[in-house]
């Protein structure tokens, strides 16, 4: 792999990039899913109330539970392009888009994560990462070996 120049985010340029979009949809999606849960969870509370049969029950959820399956795979789906598009967003800010293209836009998540991480913050070795979102914004601290926060 050839030595990339490494720049800063911070640098001027226009750029697009389709994480934004993708992280609204996560929410959006999270937020209907809560919602329909809620009212899903009423519509057996009151089932029960009545004295319905747990199989009456979970029959007269059952389409309900399927629409709630499909819209968590959606906030699943839609936060895991969110997180690689930003990475590619990153990736060409820092390392610009040629050299990224050629040697890390075909990685898995993990390694690219990994790669970005070492080439553009100087953090190798093992590690995991934990999350938390605070005021809208993800930190990440990715190491429980290292000590290095990003």
């Amino acid at each position: 792999m050839n030595q990339a120049r490494v720049e800063s985010f911070l640098r001027s340029g226009i750029w697009t990039t389709p994480h934004d979009l993708y992280s609204q949809a996560a929410f959006r999606a999270l937020d209907r899913l809560l919602k329909e849960e809620e009212e899903c969870l009423r519509t057996e509370e009151r089932l029960k109330a009545k004295g319905e049969e747990p199989s009456v029950i979970s029959y007269l959820t059952m389409a309900a539970r399927e629409n709630m399956q499909i819209l968590s795979v959606s906030v699943e789906i839609f936060c895991c392009m969110s997180v690689e598009a930003f990475l590619n967003f990153y990736g060409v800010v820092r390392l610009g888009e040629e050299f990224f293209k050629r040697n890390y836009e075909r990685l898995g998540i993990t390694q690219k994560l990994e790669a970005l991480l070492a080439t553009c913050q100087g953090v190798k070795g093992e590690w995991e990462l934990t999350t938390r979102r605070v005021d809208g914004i993800i930190d990440i601290d990715c190491c429980s070996t290292c000590g290095n926060q990003v």
